[in-house]
């Protein structure tokens, strides 16, 4: 598998261990952008910026690569993970209970975030197990077991002829 076809592509199948291979790409995208936010939080705002202030030249250019960073760290995480469903014989819609109902579910039950919203002690503690056992689902179904033998709905079997 070529390299882009493996960071950005949704097609085909991964095996688990390109999966976890793709953990130091991931960490790459996330220093590349610390290193590009810390030109313009060294030189242009060594103290902590005024909410109303105008944006300069370095931070536009800063804030506008950092942009195409995520962008690319997003894809890039969406493409290595519905391959890995694809492996699991798994369409890209269990994105949804391993990924989007936890985040939401944490959103819903951080009071920083929804200061009108309240809810029970018993709801919020409900609402977090059940994140969180989504979460470890998702993390059990993608990193630890093994993809379907031979060929399936979304392609050959990447590990055909070594098992």
């Amino acid at each position: 598998m070529r390299w882009a076809q493996y960071l950005f592509s949704f097609r085909g199948r991964l095996n688990r261990r390109p999966y976890w291979l793709a953990i130091p790409v991931a960490l790459a995208f996330v220093l590349t952008g610390a290193a590009i936010v810390m030109p313009y939080l060294v030189i242009e705002h060594p103290e902590l910026p005024e909410p109303d202030q105008a944006f300069g030249a370095l931070a536009i250019a800063t804030f506008a690569t950092l942009g195409v960073l995520i962008v690319a760290y997003l894809v890039f995480a969406m493409a290595v993970t519905v391959k890995r469903l694809h492996d699991r014989n798994k369409s890209a819609w269990w994105l949804i209970p391993f990924f989007l109902i936890p985040q939401l579910g944490q959103m819903i039950t951080n009071d920083e975030l929804k200061p009108n919203l309240t809810l029970a002690l018993s709801a919020r503690l409900g609402l977090l197990l059940f994140s969180l056992a989504l979460s470890l689902w998702g993390f059990v179904e993608l990193g630890i077991l093994p993809g379907t033998n031979g060929d399936n709905r979304y392609g050959a079997d990447p590990l055909a002829g070594r098992r």
